[in-house]
């Protein structure tokens, strides 16, 4: 991928600024990154930004706002165990995967 293409999308995905016509980084922070429970990985935590309207979900504590810690995957395509609120919970990898979530990720100087 050519070079100038992978700085666009590293700009528009963390929301940096580049010193024109550098690869140095002026703007260094958080960002915040998208993707659904199913892609987190064991251990990693979460703020929960938008969950299905599934009639067990929010007394769960599946709502947005609330965070969410992915204790195990289960074999053989079984669920996914989460840890909300102390609690934790089963549930199906493809209702897991509807369950949009929130990352912080640190934004590193780069130059």
């Amino acid at each position: 991928m050519d070079k100038a293409i992978q700085k666009l999308k590293y700009q528009k995905d963390t929301g940096a600024a580049f010193q024109s016509g550098s690869n140095k980084v002026l703007q260094i922070g958080e960002c915040k990154e998208k993707q659904s429970l199913l892609e987190l990985e064991e251990g990693q935590r979460a703020t929960i930004v938008r969950a299905p309207d599934h009639y067990l979900l929010a007394p769960l504590g599946f709502r947005p706002g609330k965070v969410v810690e992915i204790k195990s995957r289960q074999p053989f395509q079984g669920p996914i165990v989460a840890e909300i609120e102390g609690r934790q919970i089963a549930v199906d990898r493809r209702l897991a995967d509807s369950i949009v979530l929130e990352l912080e990720v640190a934004v590193h100087a780069a130059g």
